[in-house]
């Protein structure tokens, strides 16, 4: 399994309660490569023990020629990628800014 940013991500119940593996306000925007469960975000999901399907919110990948589907997020074009309107809820000004292609940290 293979993503831009996780390849294979579960979340497991327990009677304690449940192991989250949850993805929020991200994105992947290189090349992804791989021959199965390729995914421009993510590769693979599951759900073991039928209960909790890990979530993914707010987060992107960029389409590439060789990458057209994710097992999570949602796909942006390059040149969506700049517009942050794409990114609502982000944390623009606090947490990320805007690059000259992509979101970046403000720290970076």
């Amino acid at each position: 399994q293979v993503g831009g940013l996780v390849g294979y991500m579960w979340r497991e119940g327990y009677t304690t309660g449940p192991m989250l593996s949850n993805v929020t306000n991200s994105y992947a925007y290189g090349q992804v490569v791989g021959t199965e469960d390729v995914g421009g975000l993510v590769g693979l999901r599951r759900d073991v023990g039928g209960y909790f399907m890990p979530n993914v919110t707010a987060s992107y990948w960029k389409i590439t020629d060789n990458v057209a589907d994710s097992d999570g997020g949602d796909p942006l074009t390059e040149a969506e990628f700049t517009a942050q309107q794409n990114f609502s809820g982000w944390g623009f000004g606090s947490v990320w800014q805007m690059g000259s292609d992509r979101p970046v940290l403000m720290w970076e």
